[in-house]
């Protein structure tokens, strides 16, 4: 007499397989979100390193520039110069929102992990049905 020749055997032998292939597919997908974790963390901390510079230095040539102004425009009227540096910096803030709410739009954050978990659940459907 073999396996076969008993339903339940067989019926536990499939189940077993399945619920190893099931193992085996879960740690899959949580190997992929752990990677996509640690390139995200990687992307963030860059951005904030080149923002954090690149505010540091417009900062810097903000006080240059505004010194320069000053000490040009200083003979017109010290309101007209400080006039000029109002509508400069508006300007800069309202063109680095637009930048930034641009660069956020195509942000997709563990977009791999996701795509993977919807073509996996379609799969499971499939094979339910």
């Amino acid at each position: 007499m073999s396996a076969s020749d008993f339903p339940l055997f067989s019926g536990f032998a499939m189940s077993k397989h399945l619920v190893r292939r099931l193992m085996v597919l879960g740690e899959n997908r949580v190997e992929l979100l752990f990677v996509e974790l640690q390139e995200e963390r990687d992307r963030c901390l860059q951005a904030l390193a080149l923002a954090l510079a690149m505010a540091v230095l417009f900062l810097l040539g903000g006080i240059v520039f505004s010194a320069a102004v000053v000490l040009v425009c200083w003979n017109l009227g010290p309101l007209i110069a400080l006039g000029i540096l109002f509508i400069f910096y508006i300007a800069g803030g309202i063109l680095a929102w637009w930048r930034l709410s641009h660069s956020l739009k195509g942000w997709d954050t563990l977009a791999g992990t996701r795509q993977q978990f919807r073509k996996d659940r379609e799969q499971f459907e499939r094979f339910i049905q």
